[in-house]
């Protein structure tokens, strides 16, 4: 193994996806993953769709894993597990809280054995507090993270993505403090018990709409493809179908009213600032929409794209991905061989490293295929990694004292440095003397930093430089000179080269330095300078086609989901990086993009078209589904599934207690036959009638009783406003240096070296004198550079 974890070894007990997606992230690290299987086969083995008897999803799941079968119930199985884990660095697990202790594998017990073991724990709602008994499912987890409210139809209802998008963000956050917990264990040369939740991960990707609702109090609502921030951002139709359009800066304006032949559009003082055009959008859609009727979508793609202005199209087919240019010219698909299966479709590696190259291991292996092999190991020592003899305080946090220089802007790339200042990292976010082009946009607007900035860059300090300036480049330099870190996501591929802030000219002088390039579309390829934001990713990917109707306005996720889905990709790199910079003094390249972060999270989706059996499964025909809101109630919806029962006929009984099982079976396609949980979405306006006189507190106490996974669909008010969301520590405030104190989401990630927020998102060149002076810079020559117009 290559990768930057090569020596490193996790036993993953773990099951569904949240769990098996990040051992496989691990292995893709370079870790040595022994999966542990119950005996039967864990749950993703029977997850449709079946390709020659086997589970596509499984088979990318869990790639890059050796398997040992073991009865966790059974002594004899226990003693394997505790022998395995006598060796390891990492053990998995996301039980539900209890089971654990139950078989007796908790940290408290694992931890004598091993006292160097990082014990990771991910669960759905944390692993204290009223909802800490609770499993769950991505869906629910969503209802619970306030993500159905974001998005839908604009003006109506909002409408759960029929996409895992929690079960493939939370893997992220899990491998994430895997990783900080290992640095600690550099430090301090102690394990820890790791934790992280789903619902904490949820309220992370919507980090963007609850700092909107910090700031003005309101709710936020869906956009349908629109959005609060911007206008125009949405889908507008063509002559023959829909495309995507975004200006989220002045010149892109401009150069859209000049394509469409609306020059006067662009000195129209009612429209003449993204604040201005956002408070009367419904003055100027109108307008725009009428002008994109008289071409197609791709003329209109094709002059756009010319023009510089941020467009693309709305894929609504798992197939169309296959042979876009830009994904094929990188690999972003592959097809992979599996002994049984045949060839089975998959994503490219998420990110790419100079010196350690990540590499896909094999797909999915026979349950029980390496037992005799694992045997043989046990009791036989495995190098150790080199102890630099560096130790901390055991309770400091992961990052401390590690220097990242941030030079990333917009709606996602910056919440990568934001989350490595969450973990203790002093982060110098360097920006433009105009500022970070993302703080200005609202709503609310009010002469200060909106929602958008508020919301990715916490825990940093801001200096502002002119980098189109000799003297301002020689700053990023110098500062670059005793960096850890530096993160940036130039909009264009040969922006760094340009600017001579690229990789090459930075590490001659710093060798230790881990460079890390976020882009858009990927740096290479024939779209690699092609305008792009988070919503043109979204379009281009095809995540558009898992929400609304088929034939319809195609909606967009309601927060920056690709962004920041490619920011924790990001940080994953990075974070890697510098574990192997541990032991090796060495720093490097690493890379990941939106577009590559959008194709890895549809791992299941992507496996499940590889030429099944069979069309079952919703990883294969979610997209052709109908919108889902969950089921109402007197005072709001709640969301439940009737799968994962410990009782087959709780469903059954369910009907009959909310007394609709007459009804139901009256029915003549379920008349004479058992109801089971295959049965819900048929039965849901059955349901939608028997649930609306009663309250939501009543409809989920009585799904509780039944052992019904289930949660409220919480708005961002009532979500932060759940006593059992506030237990996890997940609404914080800090103080602003103008605005006092202001309210911020907590860390997705809980470690006994923990991580905390400490400064608010910083003003405007804040701390330009401050940082200058730290390398070296005395005060006349600071007051010579801002009277040159060098920085702020």
């Amino acid at each position: 193994m290559t990768g930057p974890l090569a020596g490193i070894r996790v036993v993953d007990v773990t099951e569904g996806a949240q769990g098996p997606w990040a051992g496989a992230l691990l292995a893709d690290l370079g870790a040595d993953v022994i999966k542990v299987e119950k005996p039967g086969g864990e749950m993703m083995r029977r997850s449709g769709p079946l390709k020659g008897g086997h589970a596509l999803p499984n088979a990318g799941l869990n790639h890059g894993k050796r398997n040992i079968v073991l009865d966790l119930k059974d002594p004899a199985g226990r003693e394997i597990l505790l022998r395995l884990i006598r060796d390891a660095d990492v053990f998995m697990e996301n039980w539900r809280r209890g089971v654990a202790e139950r078989l007796q594998v908790d940290y408290d017990v694992l931890a004598p054995i091993n006292p160097r073991l990082i014990y990771a724990s991910a669960s759905g709602f944390g692993q204290t507090g009223k909802y800490a008994h609770k499993a769950t499912v991505d869906y629910i987890s969503q209802a619970m993270g306030g993500y159905f409210s974001l998005t839908g139809p604009e003006g109506g209802p909002g409408e759960r993505p029929r996409f895992i998008a929690i079960d493939f963000t939370s893997p992220l956050t899990f491998v994430q403090a895997i990783l900080l917990a290992l640095l600690a264990r550099e430090d301090s040369g102690r394990g820890q018990w790791a934790r992280c939740s789903q619902t904490e991960t949820m309220i992370a990707v919507g980090a963007v709409r609850a700092a909107e609702y910090f700031a003005s109090g309101e709710t936020p609502q869906p956009w349908g493809s629109g959005s609060a921030h911007v206008v125009p951002s949405q889908a507008f139709l063509a002559a023959d179908g829909y495309i995507l359009v975004e200006c989220p800066a002045e010149d892109t304006w401009r150069a859209l009213c000049e394509t469409l032949e609306l020059p006067e559009l662009a000195d129209d003082p009612r429209f003449d600032s993204n604040a201005q055009r956002v408070e009367r959008r419904e003055e100027l859609l109108p307008i725009l929409k009428q002008a994109f009727l008289c071409h197609s979508g791709d003329r209109w793609i094709e002059r756009l794209e010319a023009a510089g202005v941020p467009c693309g199209p709305a894929r609504r087919d798992i197939e169309d991905l296959y042979g876009e240019p830009q994904v094929v010219a990188n690999e972003l698909l592959v097809d992979r061989e599996h002994p049984e299966m045949g060839a089975v479709r998959t994503n490219a590696v998420p990110w790419l490293f100079s010196r350690t190259p990540a590499e896909y291991g094999e797909l999915a292996v026979a349950m029980d295929r390496d037992r005799e092999e694992l045997l043989a190991e046990l009791g036989v020592p495995r190098p150790r990694r080199r102890d630099h003899g560096r130790r901390r305080p055991a309770m400091s946090a992961p990052l401390e004292g590690i220097r990242v220089l941030d030079l990333t802007e917009g709606d996602g790339a910056p919440f990568s440095a934001m989350q490595l200042g969450d973990a203790g990292a002093d982060v110098l976010k360097v920006e433009p003397l105009a500022g970070d082009w993302a703080r200005p946009l609202g709503p609310p607007f009010d002469g200060a930093d909106g929602p958008l900035f508020m919301g990715m860059n916490r825990n940093k300090r801001s200096i502002a430089l002119d980098l189109e300036r000799d003297e301002g480049r020689a700053v990023v330099r110098d500062l670059a000179a005793g960096a850890d870190i530096l993160v940036e996501c130039f909009p264009r591929a040969g922006d760094a080269e340009r600017l001579g802030l690229d990789y090459e000219t930075l590490s001659a002088a710093n060798r230790s330095l881990i460079y890390c390039d976020l882009s858009l579309l990927e740096r290479r390829g024939p779209d690699a300078d092609k305008p792009a934001t988070d919503l043109i990713v979204q379009g281009l990917s095809g995540l558009t086609r898992f929400i609304g109707e088929r034939g319809k306005e195609p909606l967009r996720f309601g927060s920056n989901y690709a962004g920041v889905t490619a920011a924790m990709y990001a940080v994953q790199a990075i974070l890697a990086a510098l574990f192997w910079r541990r032991q090796s003094g060495e720093g490097q390249y690493v890379e990941t993009s939106c577009l590559r972060a959008m194709i890895a999270s549809q791992q299941n989706y992507l496996a499940a078209h590889s030429d099944p059996d069979d069309f079952s499964g919703p990883f294969y025909s979610a997209h052709l589904r109908s919108p889902v809101r969950g089921y109402p109630t007197k005072d709001r919806n709640i969301e439940f599934t009737a799968s994962y029962a410990r009782d087959p006929g709780a469903f059954q009984l369910l009907l009959e207690r909310v007394g609709i099982l007459d009804e139901v079976q009256a029915d003549p396609r379920f008349a004479d036959r058992e109801l089971v949980a295959e049965d819900q979405i048929a039965l849901q306006p059955y349901l939608d009638r028997a649930f609306l006189d009663r309250s939501s507190e009543d409809v989920l106490q009585l799904l509780e009783e039944f052992g019904l996974m289930c949660a409220p669909v919480h708005d961002y008010d009532s979500m932060f406003h759940d006593e059992g969301i506030l237990e996890q520590d997940m609404l914080l405030t800090v103080e602003h240096p103008t605005r006092g104190e202001v309210r911020t989401w907590g860390l997705p990630w809980k470690l006994d070296t923990p991580g905390s927020v400490r400064l608010a998102p910083p003003t405007l060149g804040e701390h330009t004198d401050a940082i200058l002076a730290e390398i070296g810079y005395d005060e006349q020559r600071i007051a010579a550079l801002r009277a040159d117009g060098v920085v702020r």
